[in-house]
């Protein structure tokens, strides 16, 4: 039984992801959607247009990579707000977009691999003429589990339930009232 158990244990540990940033695999493209940013506070400045900016930082980045890196206000249907090729440009910046405070940011990569470590999105809307609030968020991506990961952990906690209930129907058995 022991020894059962410790390999329940081994299966769960090693099936499950290593919470780290995304790496991307030439060929990979990695979308993520955001639905809503905290606001830091309001600002004294003038209150004028919306603007919005998206920053990234990346490693492990090879120059026989190419990155493409799309923002688009809704959708992916839409036209992106920004497109651009990972160079001399690390970030966008653009007015009046977001302020529904959703977006969505999409890279694609050729090449070698590549890490994302980090994203933030921040935007500036006013309130009056002589404010504006600051609304940020930052994000470090995550990876999403591994299928296999969910299909061993579905497979040991069925195996699991077998145990108990077969130890359950022999505990009656020799303990029954006569």
């Amino acid at each position: 039984m022991k020894s059962l158990i410790a390999i329940i244990a081994l299966l769960l540990t090693t099936s499950l992801p290593a919470r780290s940033q995304v790496v991307l695999n030439s060929g990979d493209t990695f979308t993520f959607e955001f639905t809503t940013m905290p606001l830091l506070g309001v600002q004294p400045g003038p209150g004028g247009a919306i603007n919005s900016e998206f920053h990234f930082s990346l490693s492990d980045f090879s120059q026989l990579s190419t990155l493409q890196v799309k923002a688009f206000e809704n959708s992916l249907a839409e036209a992106p707000l920004c497109n651009f090729t990972y160079g001399p440009q690390t970030s966008c910046s653009y007015p009046a977009a977001w302020r529904d405070l959703q977006g969505i940011v999409q890279f694609q990569l050729t090449g070698k691999s590549l890490t994302l470590e980090s994203m933030t999105f921040h935007v500036e809307a006013p309130v009056d003429a002589f404010s504006h609030s600051v609304y940020e968020l930052s994000v470090v991506p995550v990876p999403e589990p591994a299928p296999l990961a969910l299909v061993t952990i579905a497979a040991v906690c069925v195996c699991l339930y077998q145990i108990r209930r077969k130890f359950r129907s022999l505990r009656h058995r020799f303990f029954a009232p006569s």
